[in-house]
């Protein structure tokens, strides 16, 4: 008796590497275009600064000739240890979080999170380098949203993040 085998293909989609490695994390963005989105890639275990994060969203954007909405794939939200900082202090503050059960009020957590992370890099060097682009930040998609007990209480330090920006009008 035979016993088919199966064989798997698996596409890679092809990717134009672009921007410089940042310090020692090979800091660099990849333009996925059919999926009409960006991608941010690093290093394990190196902390990316706002300004770092800005020039090379600027630098990927500025070989960019998409139009309409597209995605900016960040990653894990603790890469970028100003923002975690951001989220934290805004969801101790915020009256749709619940800092004793470490979740959020009357909502999911991905579309509070998310909102307050929009806020955030809103006003950042971010929104800037978009700016100088013609380009706006529409909001901030999150999903798989960590929560660890800190001194305000449970508040959410880690989840996946993704841009979602648009031409301005």
């Amino acid at each position: 008796m035979k016993v088919p085998i199966l064989v798997f293909a698996f596409l890679s989609v092809p990717v134009n590497a672009t921007a410089q490695a940042a310090s020692n994390c090979n800091l660099r963005m990849e333009d996925a275009p059919q999926s009409n989105a960006w991608l941010m890639r690093a290093g394990e275990n190196c902390p990316i600064s706002e300004a770092e994060l800005a020039a090379h969203i600027e630098s990927a954007l500025a070989q960019d000739s998409r139009t309409g909405e597209f995605s900016i794939s960040l990653g894990r939200l603790i890469k970028f240890p100003w923002l975690a900082q951001s989220l934290a202090t805004a969801a101790a503050r915020s009256a749709d979080w619940d800092a004793k059960r470490g979740r959020a009020k009357n909502q999911h957590d991905n579309a509070v999170v998310g909102r307050m992370l929009t806020q955030s890099l809103s006003q950042s060097a971010v929104a800037n380098a978009l700016d100088r682009r013609g380009l706006r930040l529409v909001h901030v998609s999150v999903e798989k949203v960590l929560v660890s007990k800190q001194a305000d209480g449970k508040l959410p330090f880690d989840a996946q993040l993704s841009l979602r920006v648009a031409q301005k009008s």
